[in-house]
């Protein structure tokens, strides 16, 4: 037995061995970075938290930003600082320092009424704090890359969201002393949790690819920070653009933000469980990307609407957050870059753009005459970067994910119009923005599916185009027969409009659980979850290890071994990799070989190479 098994027969009882258990149990050892985004959650948006000033007061905005900017600084420099090499938790004095500091800091610019008032003091405190929170998010990630954890919609979205929903409720509710208290010792319970989790005994980290093989995976690292990047300055500008005074809630409006952030992520994570789908981090993006445009729609449409628009643009944000940590963890399981580096890029670009948002926006409310000429047209024009990002997203749209949510929210603007809460401008406006982009990811999919499939991807798109079309037509049709002349009450056919949308709906999502359970049925139960969320790019031809896998029919393992193969690693490597036997590997390997008709590494990568050639051409 060696001692890394024997490890958990020798936990200590009491508070410490509970605090350890909490750390390392699959579905808990989230707890403790979840724990320093509620933090830095409940510190910026808890309207209660600075007893000497008010939450929405123009210092604590610019304190906000100088901390976005020194959190995205101190996470490069510090990724780059270590290089391959290097790792943060060598230094072990950071474990206590990092935490105790930055309950500190906290208490300091929240209680000390000097604060705000002593020039540069609020914003030395702030870019501090953002040293400190980068400590805590690099140490985390590199715990992650050493226990090779899951990184999962149904673990993460589950764990994140409940722990945000319940640390921001209870700083909300609780009296202001006490909520600054509170928040303060949240660092502290995160690097508690820290500790706990390094005693279990993992201290080696992912095996590095060559930076060769390496490569086409940093190309969609990037890609997908990019599209983060431009998504989050989207929703800050929306966010900081909107005149919070409107708002029926005040100031509390971003604390309930946040809080829907953290109730979608749940509701995700339910929809993962209960159809036992291993849902990929990129059947997320069109969903956010989607709900932003109509968010964009909603403010554009009416001034009543401004509410549901600002708290869907501040969930979206928080969610995107998440997102981007799920995905660079899986990239950092894989050995493509180092964890260091993976987890900053995971807070750097979310931060920045939410920085470059917020001042965009704040811009333009100090240049008000401006700002009125100009902010219908730049949210129009950041309505169609998110369209091209639909389009430019790195991994194809899925249909069973994208219908669903399309027809809930075409579901939600009838509702919405039905109650006669605004007029019509506001659901024409959000059903257009809606049906635009269901158009655009419906073609995006028949095209995926007609390369995948060697189908004639012009017919398809015809195809696609015509029964768009056509329901269109049919819809106008059926209106003008029933309103004009039949003479039926518009209200009532609304209201069977409704329902007959409600069914759809229902429809399309038993017929997807149903998918989703006989794919689980035929496909390699023992599959890792996160497999199907990676980016395929060990070579610069990882697309076309995409395309291999729908065209030959390869189980997830069979594609894994593929992947693994093609980079190089050898069997015995793999197997170590995976937690499997050298036999089991060759097995799968040679299942997979019959199926593509190749018989050495070289026909593989030969087949690999033709396959890219033909989807470029």
């Amino acid at each position: 037995m060696t001692l890394q098994s024997a490890a958990p027969s020798d936990r200590k009882t009491g508070k410490e061995g509970y605090l350890t258990d909490l750390a390392t149990r699959p579905a808990l050892k989230y707890v403790g970075f979840a724990l320093l985004l509620a933090w830095h959650y409940a510190l910026w948006f808890v309207p209660h938290m600075f007893t000497q000033t008010e939450l929405l007061d123009e210092r604590v905005t610019i304190s906000w930003l100088v901390n976005l900017g020194a959190t995205v600084v101190s996470l490069l420099l510090i990724a780059f600082a270590l290089g391959r090499k290097r790792h943060l938790s060598a230094y072990r004095w950071l474990y206590v320092a990092a935490p105790a500091l930055t309950c500190l800091a906290t208490l300091a610019i929240c209680l000390i009424p000097q604060v705000f008032t002593v020039p540069g003091l609020a914003y030395a405190l702030s870019f501090f704090l953002g040293i400190t929170e980068s400590v805590m998010w690099i140490l985390w990630g590199e715990r992650y890359a050493c226990v090779k954890a899951n990184f999962t919609l149904r673990h993460i979205g589950t764990t994140f969201g409940l722990t945000l929903l319940g640390t921001i409720i209870l700083a909300w509710v609780l009296p202001s002393y006490v909520t600054t208290a509170f928040v303060s010792l949240l660092p502290i319970a995160s690097g508690m949790l820290l500790v706990a989790a390094r005693r279990d005994g993992s201290r080696a980290f992912p095996v590095l690819l060559p930076k060769s093989a390496a490569q086409g995976g940093l190309k969609n690292m990037v890609a997908v920070s990019i599209i983060t990047f431009l998504a989050s300055v989207a929703c800050y500008f929306l966010v900081a653009i909107i005149p919070w005074e409107v708002l029926p809630t005040g100031d509390v409006s971003f604390t309930l933000g946040i809080l829907g952030g953290a109730a979608i992520m749940l509701g995700i994570a339910g929809i993962s469980i209960a159809s036992k789908d291993k849902a990929s981090i990129f059947k997320m993006f069109p969903w956010l990307l989607v709900l932003l445009i109509a968010a964009f729609a909603l403010f554009l449409a009416d001034e009543v609407a401004f509410f549901p628009a600002f708290i869907m643009a501040t969930g979206i944000s928080s969610l995107l957050e998440i997102l981007l940590i799920m995905y660079f963890g899986i990239l950092t399981s894989k050995g493509y870059v180092t964890p260091a580096v993976a987890f900053a890029f995971s807070g750097a670009f979310v931060r920045a753009g939410i920085a470059v948002g917020n001042t965009w926006a704040v811009g333009y409310e100090h240049a008000p005459e401006l700002a009125f000429a100009i902010t219908p047209e730049t949210c129009l024009g950041l309505m169609c970067v998110l369209a091209v990002l639909l389009v430019a997203k790195p991994r194809k749209a899925n249909i069973d994910y994208i219908t669903p949510i399309t027809a809930l929210c075409l579901v939600t603007i009838l509702l919405y119009r039905s109650l006669n809460v605004a007029d019509g401008h506001v659901a024409g406006s959000l059903m257009t923005a809606f049906l635009i982009s269901f158009y655009v990811l419906l073609w995006l999919m028949f095209i995926s599916e007609a390369n995948e499939r060697k189908l004639p991807a012009f017919f398809l798109l015809g195809l696609a185009l015509g029964v768009a079309r056509l329901s269109v037509a049919l819809g106008r049709f059926a209106a003008q027969t029933l309103l004009e002349q039949t003479g039926v009450d518009p209200q009532l056919a609304l209201v069977g409009s409704v329902w007959l949308l409600v069914a759809t709906l229902a429809l399309m999502f038993c017929s997807y659980l149903r998918y989703a359970s006989k794919r689980d049925a035929v496909g390699d139960a023992s599959a890792p979850e996160e497999a199907a969320a990676v980016p395929l790019a060990h070579l610069s031809a990882g697309d076309a290890l995409v395309q291999m896998k729908g065209t030959y029919e390869l189980t997830n393992r069979e594609f894994e071994v593929i992947e693994e193969f093609a980079a190089g690693r050898s069997a015995r490597a793999i197997a170590e990799r995976f937690t499997l036997s050298e036999h089991t590997v060759k097995t799968h390997l040679r299942h997979a070989y019959a199926k593509m008709d190749v018989h050495s590494r070289q026909e593989l990568l030969d087949l690999i190479e033709e396959t890219s050639a033909a989807k470029k051409s």
